[in-house]
């Protein structure tokens, strides 16, 4: 869940939820996945400024702005623990002061962290208040965003209906404007088409897959996550049609673009194959096909231990939100 309109998401996301399928974790200002690891001296740097600031009797609102980009800071090296902390911190300097895009900002910074973290009612009632927030400052393009995540947050929710209501109230924001975000518009037919095919109409899920990429395959600034997430939705979409052996092999190709990409890193490469091989497992289970299951339990395992340690960040690959 970001504030970017280039997102897991979380975001997914989370993404995502596959955190972010889409959704990958993030911020306010930050993409759906920033690809580089920032380095922990900027975490240094943030720290100094906020007790600079705190000395020096800054407002709410400039230390607020502080803790949340300190917030991010952690988000992005994985420590969901610190990052929880610095968004909660905003949140309390916040309340009762008149900021609402900057109250919005940090309740949403904090949902992508309980919708990372398992938590997705606690990520709901924080979007709702965000969108709550967004709409009466009339911010149009952020209230679309935290709609977007809000979506993703009711799939984790089991709320399905709800969930395709306000990707297509998202979509169709989107579309009246001048030059809508392509990148909004992918997630968001990703995230709509997992409601979809979640209340049994698959087929129709699909044609939104088809029209995500067929945007994507259009434009040059794609999220090489995106090309991925398309393939991977596709094949779960299809075992749940009933189409059994085409989505097997439309896994199997998404789970070999995941190792042929050079332009993630290794660590989330690594989370998103487990996301998408411990949904593979799932849907193996659900079509009684044991041997195919046991063999992707134990790649599973495989992969699990090919994760570098990490030692105060709760996330797991299942809950990273990486298909909505």
């Amino acid at each position: 869940m970001c504030r970017s309109s280039a997102k897991p998401r979380f975001c997914v996301i989370a993404m995502a939820t596959m955190a972010c399928l889409v959704c990958a974790t993030t911020i306010d200002g930050q993409t759906r996945q920033q690809y580089s690891a920032v380095p922990l001296l900027q975490i240094s740097e943030l720290q100094k400024q906020i007790k600079t600031a705190e000395a020096a009797h800054g407002s709410a609102q400039q230390l607020a702005t502080l803790w949340i980009a300190l917030a991010g800071a952690y988000q992005e090296v994985v420590d969901l623990k610190s990052a929880e902390n610095a968004f909660a911190h905003a949140i309390r300097l916040l309340h009762g002061t008149y900021a609402p895009g900057l109250y919005a900002s940090a309740l949403d910074g904090i949902a992508t962290v309980y919708f990372g973290t398992g938590r997705a009612a606690m990520a709901e009632r924080c979007l709702r208040r965000a969108v709550e927030l967004e709409h009466t400052a009339g911010d149009l393009t952020a209230e679309t965003i935290t709609r977007r995540d809000l979506a993703a947050a009711l799939i984790k929710e089991l709320k399905f209906a709800e969930a395709e209501k306000q990707a297509s109230d998202v979509l169709h924001l989107l579309e009246a404007q001048a030059h809508p975000n392509v990148g909004e518009m992918i997630v968001i037919y990703l995230i709509r088409s997992r409601a979809t095919c979640e209340m049994r109409r698959c087929v129709y899920a699909l044609q939104d897959v088809d029209r995500a990429e067929a945007l994507a395959v259009s434009n040059i600034g794609t999220d090489p996550i995106d090309f991925i997430t398309i393939p991977a939705l596709r094949g779960m979409e299809q075992f749940r049609s009933g189409a059994v052996e085409q989505g097997d092999r439309t896994v199997q190709q998404a789970l070999r673009l995941v190792d042929s990409r050079v332009d993630i890193p290794a660590s989330f490469q690594i989370h998103f194959r487990e996301a998408l091989l411990e949904e593979y497992s799932q849907l193996l289970g659900s079509a009684h096909r044991k041997r195919e299951k046991k063999r992707v339990d134990e790649e599973i395992a495989r992969t699990k231990a090919q994760q570098p340690g990490c030692d105060r960040c709760s996330v797991s690959a299942a809950s990273l939100g990486l298909f909505p």
